[in-house]
């Protein structure tokens, strides 16, 4: 209960500095495999970040995929599984959308990775 009032406190304020007001929470009841930011809590939010990356770059309509609404794919993450819900008609433009920002052929000039 002390961590969340300080986020409070610390969220009240006005003109925010990073590098002064910060907070640390911890975080109880998750299970851990080695270092906590490159495994199972990391992963989800990477992959989180990744897939919405992607659902942006298919569609110009699909702005903003983090706000649930009709007709833009919703995503489910844990750890580095990922499943895509869409209608199958945007499936396949969203699946070319991911091969071209990843894909590592090498005739098509494209990105590996988002890096």
């Amino acid at each position: 209960m002390d961590q969340l009032r300080a986020f409070k406190d610390v969220a009240k304020k006005k003109n925010l500095e990073p590098w002064i007001d910060w907070i640390g929470i911890n975080v109880e009841g998750t299970t851990f495999s080695g270092h906590p930011t490159r495994t199972t809590l990391g992963n989800t939010l990477r992959q989180m970040l990744y897939f919405f990356y992607y659902i942006e770059q298919a569609d110009p309509e699909w702005k903003e995929p983090w706000k649930v609404r009709e007709g833009v794919p919703k995503i489910c993450v844990s750890g580095d599984d990922v499943c895509v819900i869409t209608q199958r008609e945007k499936a396949e433009k969203l699946s070319k959308t991911i091969a071209r920002l990843c894909g590592r052929d090498s005739k098509e000039k494209s990105r590996i990775g988002l890096g």
